[in-house]
């Protein structure tokens, strides 16, 4: 048998790890707070909503990496 090792974190577990403020998404894009935590939950859809998110952590990340390195 072979184990198969999940090494992705979900939308949501990222966002709290990296601290994006999804506060901060909404109000840019003029949607609900709780419109915007049911995407990256994953309750529902939005393309718009995923691809600023995905944008504010990749320029957490980036901001983390100048901190360490």
């Amino acid at each position: 048998m072979s184990t198969i090792i999940k090494a992705t974190m979900k939308l949501k577990e990222q966002c709290k790890q990296f601290k994006v403020q999804l506060s901060k998404i909404a109000i840019e894009l003029g949607y609900s707070r709780q419109y915007v935590y049911m995407v990256v939950d994953g309750n529902r859809q939005n393309n718009k909503i995923i691809t600023a998110v995905y944008l504010a952590l990749e320029a957490r990340k980036s901001e983390l990496r100048k901190l360490i390195g």
